[in-house]
């Protein structure tokens, strides 16, 4: 169970670290390294994915400690299984939920920064990444289980 604290700690820790960056060093609406794949374009997102809930803060930031509470209990009982994989497929989904809570609470908007340039997608940040991929590996989990 440690191991994946330490998990979640570092990707929180990543998260917070590349949106003080982003908004220690950058402007608002500025974009660096400008690429085919990718660029960092600087935005403050007052919504959740989407925009979706815009300037609906606090209806968000309880949504989120519900949302944890259910996670951690969920968490407890895969660690008591010693079920590795939803361990670490949970350690993602709390990382980003908890990053994207922080910033809420501290400045009332999400830091976002990744832009893909492939693909007309909303710009996104390494919480909402850590976010994604782990709701992808326990939908993955919940289909095939038995087998992981």
């Amino acid at each position: 169970m440690k191991k994946y604290i330490l998990v979640m700690i570092s990707l929180i820790f990543s998260d917070q670290i590349s949106k003080f960056l982003i908004e220690k060093y950058m402007e608002l609406g500025q974009t660096i390294l400008n690429n085919k794949i990718f660029c960092i374009t600087y935005l403050k997102n007052y919504g959740a994915a989407w925009s979706s809930f815009e300037n609906k803060r606090w209806f968000l930031i309880i949504l989120t400690i519900i949302v944890l509470i259910g996670l951690i209990i969920i968490y407890k009982k895969a660690n008591q299984r010693q079920n590795k994989f939803l361990l670490f497929s949970l350690s993602l989904v709390i990382s980003g939920a908890v990053g994207n809570l922080f910033d809420r609470i501290l400045y009332g908007y999400v830091i976002d920064m990744i832009q893909l340039q492939f693909i007309n997608f909303p710009i996104f940040n390494l919480a909402d990444c850590f976010l994604c991929i782990g709701v992808f590996c326990i939908i993955f989990y919940i289909l095939f289980g038995n087998d992981i």
